[in-house]
């Protein structure tokens, strides 16, 4: 058995490694900001417990320590988030997660044992406290750091229309996951004993520079609330001098803010700086339609709430045509963290989640009214009032269980020591359950991110290789996450409609992938709308009527989420492949009606004139269409529909149409002679030239037939 001393070492290099997670970015995995920092979080979590249950039972009283409000209160809403998912309406979805949304009740339940890991650390070593805080700030600037050159010295992984989100991903996951350690910054730079004051403005610099770079209003409001926070407690502190007091903060923040409005105001458009001072659009428009979701919707379950994670199902059912002026997501979150524990949990749940801000605030202000400790829950008030504007993400909660851990008052310094073998048990016990959980979730968590993103990588232009690398990641044993492979698959059939080589096996893979997904996540209308497409494409291969099977997946899709367009227009293809013309006329007219100028229901009208008789409406509803939705488009769809209006003379449109397709793959050559000959029926000499030209530069082996070409016009 390892002594004291070694465990106590091992459990606090595993935690130290747990704050280095944000830093973690595979390439090589399937949503690669996320999943990369999940899965080696849950790891190091798992491989921790069976010292931190060792080093518990080593104790008298191994249990004592739950008397601490702070901790009781954490336990009952973790407890509650399993409750309210084993309810739910998706309990494998709440527990679980997706690799797109991976904060799941066992992220949560890992979260507690690392809230308990560093309370322990903390408790055994007063100094533990100072070298983990240091090291989250010290990660916290790297990550700033980072995004401070980002794709102009350092690469940039991702864009954002000029916001910056260094390894994170996303600007408003950048921002969130800052603001906790800039007031742990902030308060190392208040300490008048700290001889590193310097370096710990300079780290909070950068990091306030990060966050205003990355454009997230909501950490914006969220600082600004942190200010109005510590006027007021520093007001409290020094009533005495509360008109000088009042007087100079409020000054420092009419300069702060008007200097902050100016510079964005005067920033180029397309930044994270111009953002920050729009205040309308289509992005806010949507998280207040979002919020009102969640509020009208909580009452569906007001005690246990959907479950965890479950907020989809709301969206689906109050999803309107409004809602489309500024959103055609298909929402999970409503972007609002106290509004989503209220929908997804109900009352108990966002009782218990004000009840842990009450006592950390409690907790925090306590402990003295000191300057560090007024900056620390300044941070705590910047870090609420921001999650009102988001979600919970990965980096941004693992600073919110650090904090809570920093918080809490140490655990008693000695305690009487059981015997041995108790520690023993426990460790064995700890050792059996790391295991397990490593087996079964950690490392098919891995295998299923690395296996998915490689078939990602090379999707567009090999799908046949992808196809095979996502029937690897199906024929796991262990899947962590059915509906990523089955929204995968949809992305491969329409890679594979779009390259004209798409197989009937290849469909009927993807169906099958989604009637099993769907048997574990029942009333996802997204999965339903899919498998009634897919139907839709199986009886286009092979020249059949759609089966019953895929016009009940579109009408429950419908059903699901009736404000929704996307189910309808797959009702309507199916109706229309199963010669019910009217009822799918019906249904794309009265969709025109609410979303005018849809390219995807042109196309549908295209086939519906079609079948009528009427070519030059087919054509020119298929024109419309397909370049409406050419990054779709298959080549044969373009020359079809291009032959078509050549009978009617639309040499404008064919020119049109053949352009916005190379547009879109200028990889591909193939359609330059075709361009080149409908200039040269227009009159359009040069420009058949010119392109005859291209096409010699991007096909040499067409030079002979390009130089034919142009001898002939001249």
């Amino acid at each position: 058995m390892l002594s004291p001393t070694r465990l106590y070492h091992i459990l606090g290099v595993l935690c130290g490694l747990i704050l280095l997670t944000p830093l973690l970015f595979f390439p090589s995995y399937t949503q690669p900001f996320s999943t990369s920092k999940v899965i080696i979080f849950l790891l190091l979590t798992e491989l921790a417990l069976p010292c931190y249950l060792a080093i518990l039972f080593q104790k008298e009283k191994p249990l004592a320590h739950l008397r601490q409000p702070i901790l009781l209160v954490l336990a009952a809403f973790t407890l509650t988030l399993v409750v309210s998912s084993l309810v739910g309406i998706d309990p494998l979805n709440s527990f679980l997660g997706t690799f797109q949304r991976p904060v799941s009740v066992l992220v949560f339940i890992h979260g507690f044992l690392v809230v308990l890991y560093f309370w322990e650390l903390f408790s055994h070593r007063e100094r533990s406290k100072r070298t983990y805080t240091t090291i989250l700030i010290v990660v916290a600037t790297l990550i700033a750091l980072y995004s401070l050159f980002e794709s102009w010295l350092f690469p940039g992984f991702t864009t954002h229309g000029g916001r910056v989100a260094s390894v994170l991903g996303n600007p408003i996951f950048f921002a969130s996951f800052l603001i906790l350690p800039l007031f742990f910054s902030l308060a190392r730079a208040c300490d008048h004993t700290e001889r590193k004051r310097n370096l710990y403005r300079v780290a909070s610099a950068i990091m306030l520079v990060g966050i205003l770079l990355s454009g997230t209003r909501g950490a914006l409001v969220g600082l600004l609330a942190a200010g109005i926070f510590w006027l007021g407690a520093k007001a409290f502190t020094r009533r005495d001098q509360l008109t000088d007091v009042l007087g100079k903060t409020l000054a420092a923040f009419v300069v702060c803010g008007a200097l902050l409005f100016a510079i964005a105001s005067l920033a180029p458009e397309q930044t994270g700086l111009s953002r920050l001072v729009e205040l309308t659009g289509a992005n806010v428009q949507s998280r207040l339609a979002y919020w009102e979701m969640g509020l009208r919707g909580w009452q569906q379950a007001p005690v246990l709430g959907l479950g965890p994670g479950n907020f989809y199902r709301l969206a689906d059912q109050m999803f309107t045509q409004e809602t489309y002026d500024s959103s055609t997501a298909w929402p999970d979150k409503p972007h609002n963290i106290a509004i989503e524990w209220l929908a997804t949990t109900g009352i108990v749940g966002f009782a218990l989640y004000l009840a842990l801000l009450f006592f950390l605030y409690r907790e925090g202000l306590r402990a003295g009214l000191t300057d560090q400790r007024l900056v620390l829950m300044a941070g705590l008030t910047a870090y609420v009032v921001q999650g009102q504007f988001v979600f919970h993400v990965f980096s941004e909660l693992l600073t919110f269980l650090f904090f809570i851990a920093w918080i809490m008052p140490p655990l008693p310094a000695k305690q009487a020591v059981r015997p041995v073998s108790a520690s023993k048990l426990a460790f064995s016990l700890g050792s059996i359950l790391a295991i397990v959980g490593i087996i079964a979730y950690v490392l098919p968590s891995h295998a299923l991110a690395y296996t998915v993103g490689t078939a990602e990588r090379s999707l567009r232009n090999d799908p046949q290789t992808a196809l095979a690398h996502y029937q690897a990641a199906a024929a796991q044993r262990i899947i962590p996450d059915d509906t990523l492979i089955a929204n995968k698959y949809v992305l491969l059939v329409q890679s594979f409609v779009k390259a004209s080589m798409l197989e009937a096996q290849t469909v009927d893979e993807a169906i099958n992938q989604h009637e099993a997904s769907i048997k574990r996540h029942t009333l996802r209308a997204r999965l339903w709308s899919d498998l009634g497409f897919l139907y839709y494409l199986k009886a286009n291969l092979q020249e059949t009527s759609v089966a019953q099977e895929g016009m009940d997946a579109a009408l429950r899709a419908a059903q699901l989420a009736p404000g929704r367009f996307e189910p309808k227009r797959v009702l309507a293809l199916v109706h229309l492949k199963n010669g019910n013309v009217t009822e799918a006329k019906a249904i794309v007219e009265s969709l025109l009606e609410m979303f005018p100028d849809t390219p995807s229901l042109y196309l549908i009208l295209s086939e519906i004139a079609f079948k009528e008789g009427d070519l030059r409406l087919a054509a020119d509803h298929g024109q419309r269409g397909t370049i409406g939705e050419i990054e779709n488009a298959s080549k044969q769809q373009v020359l079809w529909f291009a032959e078509l209006l050549v009978s009617f003379q639309e040499f404008d449109k064919i020119i049109e149409l053949y352009q916005a397709w190379i547009d879109e793959n200028p990889e591909d050559p193939s359609l330059l002679p075709n361009l080149a000959a409908a200039y040269a029926q227009i009159g359009e000499k040069e420009k058949a030239i010119d392109t005859a030209n291209l096409l010699k530069q991007l096909d040499p082996s067409q030079a002979q037939a390009a130089n034919a070409f142009i001898e002939a016009l001249e």
